[in-house]
C-alpha cells in the first residue's frame, strides 16, 4: 500500500486531508469548543492537521518518526485517533527523566531518552519492543556480513568514520561469529581450537614440550593421565570460547607497525583486527562444514593430514586475499608494498592462531 509520502500526505484516505483543512476553518470560526479530554477544537484541528498531513512526510525523511507512541495511521481506516493525535501534540514538550530537562524533539539531544507513552507500558507494547528489537538487530548483522565479505575493508571504513547505525558493532559482530563457530563444532565433532590433550601431545609441533610440562602437571596433581585427560578435554572448550578474543589484540599492535606513515588512530587497528578475525571464523565455519562432508565421503576429517592441510592452505590464501582487499580502503595502500604487507600480516594473523592454541594448552593446563 503505498503511503502517498511525495504528495506529502503519509496515507491514501485523501478525504481526512480535506477534513482536517474544514475543521481548521470551522474552528477559526468557532472559539475553542472544549473536548472531553482537555483540548480545544482549534487546537486539536490544527494538529490533525500538522499531523496528519504536513509533519509525517517530513519526519519520514529526517529519520524522526520512531518514538514509544504510535505515530502511523490505522491501515484498515487510514485514520489518526484523538488520543494518537493529542499524544503527537503533547510530545512536542516533556521533561526527560534522566536528565530533568524540558525537551522539544521525539528523542533527548542529550542522552537519547524518549518520552514514556501508556503502551509502552503494557504487554503489547512490550512484544512490540522486543520484536523491533529482535528483527533490527537481525538485519543489522546480515548487512553488516555481508559488507564484511562482499567489500572487505569498507565495513571498518563506515565504522571508523562514523556511520555506525546500519551495522553491527564491531565487538557484537565478532561475537556472533564467535557463537557460531562453535556452535558448528559442536554440531561437527570437528576442533580447530580447542584441541584435545591427546592431539596436543601427539599431533602437534610442541608435542615433546607438552609431554614435558603434562608430566610436571601430573605429578603436582598426583594423577595419572587417564584421570587428568577428561578434565583437560572440558575446560580447554570452556577456555577456546572465552579468550577467543585474545587473537585480535596481537594483530591490532601489528597494524600500527605495518603502517607507520598513515598515522591512523589505534581504533583503526582494533575494528579492523576485529572485523578480520570475524572473517576467520566465517572462513572456519565453511572449513568445519567442508571437513565434516569429508569424513562422510571417507577422506578423514580434519584429523587426516592432507584434508587439514588443503583446508589450512586454503584459508590462508582466503585470508590474504582479505587482508589485501581491506588495507586499500582503510589504510590507502598501494602497489607492490600492498601486496608484500598483505602476505606479511596473512602470515602473521596464521601465527596468532597457532600461538592461541599453544597458548591454550597452557592456560589450560595450569588452570585445570
Amino acid at each position: 500500500m503505498s503511503l502517498g509520502l511525495q504528495r506529502g500526505v503519509c496515507f491514501a484516505d485523501k478525504h481526512l486531508h480535506h477534513q482536517a483543512l474544514r475543521r481548521i476553518e470551522q474552528a477559526d470560526r468557532e472559539e475553542a469548543m472544549p473536548l472531553e479530554d482537555g483540548l480545544g477544537m482549534r487546537q486539536l484541528a490544527k494538529a490533525l492537521f500538522a499531523v496528519v498531513v504536513a509533519r509525517p512526510a517530513k519526519a519520514v525523511t529526517e529519520g524522526r518518526m520512531r518514538s514509544s507512541g504510535p505515530r502511523t495511521p490505522s491501515l484498515q481506516t487510514g485514520r489518526w485517533t484523538t488520543v494518537e493525535a493529542i499524544a503527537m501534540v503533547d510530545i512536542a514538550h516533556w521533561t526527560c527523566p534522566t536528565c530533568k530537562v524540558i525537551v522539544t524533539t521525539p528523542f533527548c539531544a542529550r542522552c537519547g531518552e524518549e518520552p514514556i507513552a501508556p503502551r509502552t507500558l503494557t504487554l503489547r507494547g512490550l512484544v512490540e519492543k522486543v520484536i523491533h528489537a529482535l528483527t533490527s538487530i537481525d538485519a543489522r548483522a546480515a548487512r553488516s556480513a555481508r559488507t564484511l565479505l562482499r567489500h572487505p575493508g569498507e565495513l571498518t571504513l563506515a565504522w571508523t568514520s562514523g556511520v555506525r547505525k546500519p551495522y553491527v558493532a564491531p565487538f557484537q559482530l565478532f561475537l556472533i561469529a564467535n557463537v557460531l563457530f562453535f556452535a558448528l563444532q559442536s554440531a561437527t565433532g570437528e576442533n580447530v581450537f580447542s584441541s584435545s590433550l591427546d592431539s596436543h601431545l601427539h599431533h602437534q609441533d610442541w608435542s615433546e614440550l607438552a609431554q614435558s610440562f603434562l608430566s610436571q602437571r601430573l605429578v603436582a596433581t598426583n594423577m595419572t593421565v587417564e584421570q587428568y585427560e577428561p578434565l583437560f578435554n572440558s575446560a580447554v572448550v570452556m577456555n577456546a570460547k572465552s579468550l577467543i578474543l585474545l587473537m585480535t589484540l596481537p594483530f591490532a599492535l601489528l597494524l600500527p607497525l605495518a603502517f607507520l606513515r598513515e598515522h591512523r588512530p589505534f581504533m583503526t587497528h582494533v575494528v579492523f583486527s576485529l572485523h578480520l578475525y570475524t572473517f576467520l571464523l566465517l572462513l572456519f565455519c565453511a572449513a568445519l562444514l567442508l571437513a565434516k562432508l569429508s569424513a562422510l565421503l571417507g577422506l578423514g576429517g580434519l584429523d587426516a593430514p592432507m584434508v587439514d592441510n588443503v583446508l589450512s592452505m586454503a584459508i590462508l590464501m582466503m585470508c590474504a586475499l582479505y587482508i589485501y582487499l581491506a588495507i586499500g580502503p582503510v589504510y590507502g595502500a598501494m602497489g607492490a608494498r600492498r601486496t608484500v604487507k598483505a602476505i606479511v600480516l596473512a602470515l602473521a594473523a596464521a601465527a596468532i592462531v597457532l600461538g592461541y592454541r599453544f597458548a591454550l594448552f597452557f592456560i589450560t593446563l595450569f588452570a585445570s
